[in-house]
């Protein structure tokens, strides 16, 4: 029986504060103890180098800084089936030109594996290596949301979160 190929890839600059929100969340995540079918990926900002590591994945959750102008610390999720089928309107993670080309580049050689935008709205992309606050405070629900997305039964109905912001009550989508 094959298993499916699961894994959560953070990008970032790791320099620039809330930029580098995708490799310190697998930083966190290799703390923790993970199901042993899920692969971390410390992606920094290599883009459309990934090509080869993230080739012949089944399911993949990408983790990076996404501005779309909510308040910072925001949780955002998106389905790359949905995205693509969309026309661009600008940038919202900050390396989303690169991830698009990559995974266009993958749909081309039939090796796309399932994937999902995850992100938090950033405060600071200052000269630093801390994240912000509002970051570093939903980091941890962040990280909860990526593992799940990777463990739930795929059968299962499905919500979609939007934007949600950390002082309010999510916004869930049937």
């Amino acid at each position: 029986m094959n298993r499916e190929r699961k894994a959560i890839l953070g990008v970032g600059n790791v320099l620039l504060g809330d930029e580098g929100l995708g490799v310190h969340a697998i930083w966190a995540l290799r703390q923790r103890t993970l199901p042993q079918d899920v692969e971390l990926i410390d992606g920094g900002t290599q883009g459309i180098a990934l090509i080869d590591t993230i080739a012949g994945f089944d399911r993949l959750v990408i983790i990076d800084c996404i501005q779309a102008g909510c308040p910072p610390g925001t949780i955002y999720r998106f389905e790359y089936e949905k995205l693509k089928t969309k026309p661009s309107r600008g940038s919202p993670t900050l390396h989303q030109a690169g991830l698009r080309d990559l995974l266009q580049l993958l749909s081309l050689l039939q090796e796309i594996p399932r994937t999902t935008f995850l992100g938090l709205e950033p405060e600071s992309l200052e000269m630093g290596m801390r994240l912000s606050p509002s970051v570093r405070a939903n980091l941890p629900a962040l990280l909860d949301l990526s593992l799940s997305l990777l463990t739930q039964d795929p059968k299962a109905p499905r919500r979609v979160l939007r934007a949600l912001h950390p002082l309010s009550r999510p916004t869930l989508v049937r």
